[in-house]
């Protein structure tokens, strides 16, 4: 079943409510905590119109993981030119990726999802194509253009879109996820970045 009438500012606007609701019940009850009858009070509409939107509570669970990170990761993140300043444009996406991945949202889907890996592994597999995978697609496509443009050395988009991920994934994420530590501030995020930035830029270096 196809979402009907996506177009219309009224059909936009109980859409993104209905998905609001539902991050936020899938967060605080779990994915099987949480029915389409709840969302949809919570979203203040009919459960018919949850299922006009989104077919199953599968799909309406995929959609709000792409919410999440098309607002934490918009497009504009994305964007470069040949006149673009590669370090200032690098700076701006590692800052807002650390930011999408230690928001408290991430981190309890982060923690929600290890707790389902034994019980609902395909849940787990949508959660990951639906979140991480495509956060790695559009780094890989970013790259792609980085290295036609010729902004950086790149030979392979796919191995340096991966590596600068994994840069910035550090092993205080795992402590963060864990609550061993606290999720650091800004400023701590800020001296990550410009850290793993000289290290990632020794390696694909400016042309």
């Amino acid at each position: 079943m196809q979402p009907r009438g996506l177009g219309r500012p009224k059909d936009l606007k109980k859409r993104q409510a209905i998905l609001e609701a539902a991050k936020n019940l899938f967060l605080t009850l779990g994915y099987e905590g949480s029915s389409m009858d709840a969302i949809a009070q919570n979203a203040g509409v009919s459960k018919l119109t949850v299922y006009n939107h989104f077919h199953d509570k599968t799909q309406l669970f995929s959609a709000a993981i792409e919410m999440v990170c098309e607002q934490r990761l918009p497009k504009k993140y994305y964007e470069i030119g040949p006149d673009s300043d590669i370090e200032d444009v690098l700076h701006r996406l590692g800052f807002a990726f650390l930011n999408m991945l230690y928001s408290k949202e991430a981190m309890e889907l982060m923690r929600l999802m290890s707790s389902l890996v034994t019980t609902n592994v395909e849940l787990v597999h949508l959660f990951y194509q639906s979140g991480p995978a495509r956060t790695q697609q559009n780094m890989q496509n970013f790259f792609e253009q980085v290295r036609i443009l010729q902004l950086l050395e790149i030979e392979n988009s796919q191995q340096c879109a991966e590596l600068f991920l994994t840069l910035l994934t550090d092993c205080n994420y795992d402590r963060a996820i864990w609550q061993i530590i606290d999720l650091p501030t800004a400023e701590q995020l800020e001296i990550t970045l410009r850290q793993r930035l000289q290290i990632f830029l020794k390696l694909y270096p400016k042309i």
